[in-house]
């Protein structure tokens, strides 16, 4: 039953009924009217989740199979593996990039939850490895998760390469799961994973749909031992971890350099006033203009502006506002 440790599947998703099992109920009274998932944490009212037998079922995570209220959820508690060091990887950091690395690796001895924001091309993949192989070392877990597939498909080849443990890949595509001591995985596959991880990196942590999904944070939670460490990396970050890095919840480092040691460029802003003649010479070119605004507000104040001098164009508004979960 290896496909079980450290797992929380439905008994449809196993090969065979474990003799040993921790059984958890699909779904639990919140109250007289709401239930509550214990695969995904959603909240749902029982009068828009009942079935004709009289059981009920979440539709938050239906895609990962159906939860109900009168099925159990089977788990068997993580195991060890063996202990080694796999990291083959023989390139060198850079100063900043070891700087990075070498204080991952202290503030995952006092177990903090860290935030690394580092510039796109900065490194960041390689400023993990010491961190994985200590973990790996001790003979315990690590998951890389990402909400983006094509992340996690990076993440795997790199990391295939570069260690030579064995590695399992999941996403809504992928082979079956074979246990392993190091585990890359999409956020929602975290739902199938219960107190599995030592140490658990989420990368991309302000890709859509990460942000704003209270069900990937329970996900994400629980995957994790009670005693693990958690590592956020990013080139963005969001308020949401920034205001707990002011609450001292979360440690942050950064790194505003690529590898070759030159800072970011950072746009400068200046008045520019003849705009209005600059859009006039590129609308007498026949070619579409895109204007980017920071803001919806500006945008609409701009488009009523062009609207009216530009009377015989045709100027629409596109926007999108993302909302705080």
């Amino acid at each position: 039953m290896d496909e079980l440790y450290g797992r929380l599947l439905l008994q449809k998703e196993l090969t065979k009924l474990p003799d040993k099992a921790t059984l958890f109920d699909g779904m639990q009274d919140v109250s007289k009217t709401v239930m509550m998932c214990n695969r995904c944490g959603k909240k749902i009212k029982k009068k828009e989740v009942l079935l004709p037998v009289g059981a009920y079922y979440c539709p938050h995570c239906i895609q990962m199979g159906r939860v109900r209220s009168d099925e159990k959820l089977y788990h068997l508690p993580q195991e060890d593996f063996s202990a080694a060091s796999f990291l083959n990887w023989q390139g060198k950091l850079t100063a900043s990039q070891q700087h990075v690395s070498d204080s991952l690796v202290k503030l995952q001895q006092q177990q903090k939850t860290v935030l690394v924001q580092a510039v796109t091309g900065a490194g960041k993949t390689e400023m993990i490895y010491q961190s994985i192989d200590n973990t790996l070392k001790k003979g315990k877990a690590v998951g890389l998760t990402s909400p983006r597939i094509d992340v996690c498909l990076e993440l795997y080849h790199r990391l295939k390469r570069d260690f030579s443990c064995p590695i399992s890949l999941l996403h809504g595509k992928s082979e079956k799961y074979s246990r392993s001591p190091l585990v890359i995985a999409t956020t929602h596959q975290l739902m199938r994973f219960r107190h599995a991880f030592d140490l658990l990196i989420l990368d991309e942590v302000d890709a859509f749909p990460f942000p704003d999904n209270e069900m990937l944070y329970f996900a994400l939670a629980q995957a994790r031992k009670p005693s693990s460490i958690l590592i956020y990396l990013t080139a963005t970050t969001t308020d949401n971890l920034e205001k707990q890095v002011k609450l001292g919840q979360i440690e942050k480092l950064q790194l505003p350099r690529r590898f070759h040691g030159f800072p970011l460029v950072l746009p400068q802003f200046f008045w520019q006033s003849k705009f209005y003649k600059m859009v006039k010479k590129q609308r007498e070119s026949g070619f579409p203009l895109l204007i980017f605004v920071p803001e919806i507000r500006q945008g609409e104040k701009l488009c009523q502006d062009l609207q009216s001098n530009f009377p015989h164009e045709e100027i629409a508004l596109s926007r999108q506002q993302v909302l705080n979960a």
